[in-house]
């Protein structure tokens, strides 16, 4: 009888003991230090609907007609297609792995009167991307090819009214690395060794449907988007120089 009392002891407390383990996840950490830096020399280009290529620091116009670029109010029509004041690059340690954490912050605003599109309001908002460390080497890429890079995305978001310099106070906040997501960021880049020039889209998409982050808005020609495709490149991107390119540490 004692036997019997002490091995059913034995045993609810080996249950007790299972019961009250407890395993939490690794808590991703970011390294405030940047890991690389885009945010200078900075061009955008769009071919405009009478078949000019238009210029902007480091902004994209919406596609109209050349003459009309110029005549545009301060509203949501200045932010384009896709702006941004930098890409910055950091670390992120998660477990045994090392992540790379892309943030994107660009100009952004609001009305204070949305239907009547009146009182426009300026504010900084970012979209920040992770994934895996893989990034191929260019000296592994062709020259004057066009070359649609993806990496499947661990996390991403789009963050609003953000201060420059404490950006990855909010990401921290909303950082969930625990699985992948079914998205993808697409890196489409054109450059040209002998004359130091590269071309660039950067933004991200769902691996089936149109779920299109990273970009101020869309691009489309009867009715399809052009992101994801070829013929993007032919309409709208970013140029800058090799070596400007290179301070992000992306290839």
């Amino acid at each position: 009888m004692k036997t019997l009392y002490a091995t059913i002891t034995f045993i609810l407390f080996f249950i007790s003991g299972i019961a009250q383990e407890r395993k939490s996840k690794p808590v991703p950490e970011i390294n405030e230090n940047t890991y690389g830096i885009l945010d200078e020399e900075i061009t955008g280009w769009t071919y405009s609907l009478d078949g000019q290529w238009i210029g902007n620091e480091s902004l994209i116009i919406k596609r109209g007609l050349y003459h009309q670029h110029n005549n545009q109010s301060a509203s949501d029509e200045n932010l384009g297609i896709d702006n941004f004041k930098n890409i910055i690059a950091h670390e992120i340690y998660y477990n045994e792995d090392t992540l790379l954490l892309l943030v994107k912050i660009f100009d952004d605003g609001y009305y204070k009167l949305p239907r009547s599109k009146k009182g426009w309001k300026d504010r900084l908002s970012l979209h920040y991307f992770v994934v895996n460390n893989e990034i191929p080497s260019i000296d592994s890429l062709q020259d004057s090819v066009l070359h649609q890079l993806r990496y499947r995305l661990i996390d991403s978001g789009t963050i609003k009214q953000v201060s420059k310099k404490k950006y990855l106070e909010p990401i921290k906040a909303k950082l969930n690395i625990i699985e992948p997501s079914n998205k993808y960021l697409h890196l489409d880049i054109q450059f040209w060794r002998s004359t130091n020039i590269l071309r660039f889209n950067l933004y991200s998409n769902h691996e089936v449907f149109n779920d299109l982050e990273g970009t101020v808005s869309d691009l489309k020609i009867n009715g399809k988007s052009l992101f994801g495709t070829e013929q993007l490149m032919n309409y709208i991107y970013f140029e800058t120089d090799l070596n400007s390119f290179s301070k992000l540490n992306l290839l």
